[in-house]
């Protein structure tokens, strides 16, 4: 019950509008703030969590949707670990555009599930919803950016998330609550 209950509040909130709380958020603050559910992460599941030292400076963004992101691909990049593995989180800044990258050490990602991943209810987790991917990749695309798999990568996944720095502000009244 209490899975099913999880797929059905999933699925009501993916059917409304996203609406979205900008604001100017620190990024070496934001970033660090994943440490400790890194480091609890990293105990439970036997994988060493690595997180890069980010930039100094600011990104306008919903903060806490932009978690909701990070802590999926995070959850997703544990599960896919082996016990030993290594899983990196790197935030980076190139010219207007913040880059978040997650990269693990697991089974890695076929080229056929690369497009079909961000469909909605499609799951390789016997207790997955099928909404994780297409709530992160909602957001990530609401926010003007864009998510997609490093399909180079030779032993494991990365997902890679490229937000602007400042959304317009046509895009920012669009989708800015009250």
């Amino acid at each position: 019950m209490d899975h099913l209950d999880i797929i059905l509040k999933r699925l009501l909130d993916y059917s409304r509008e996203l609406k979205l709380k900008y604001k100017n958020v620190n990024l070496s603050v934001w970033w660090n703030e994943f440490a400790p559910l890194a480091d609890e992460m990293s105990s439970i599941s036997k994988v060493n969590c690595i997180l890069n030292e980010p930039p100094d400076m600011e990104a306008t963004l919903d903060p806490e949707k932009i978690r909701q992101v990070v802590v999926n691909l995070l959850k997703n990049a544990v599960e896919a670990s082996n016990e030993g593995g290594s899983i990196r989180l790197n935030l980076n800044v190139d010219k207007n555009e913040l880059l978040i990258r997650i990269e693990d050490e697991g089974r890695g990602i076929s080229h056929e599930d690369a497009d079909i991943v961000f469909k909605e209810f499609h799951t390789t987790k016997m207790e997955g919803s099928g909404l994780g991917l297409p709530v992160s990749k909602r957001i990530v695309e609401t926010h003007g950016g864009r998510i997609s798999f490093d399909l180079s990568v030779k032993n494991g996944a990365a997902v890679e998330v490229v937000l602007p720095l400042a959304p317009s502000k046509r895009l920012m009244k669009k989708h800015e609550t009250n």
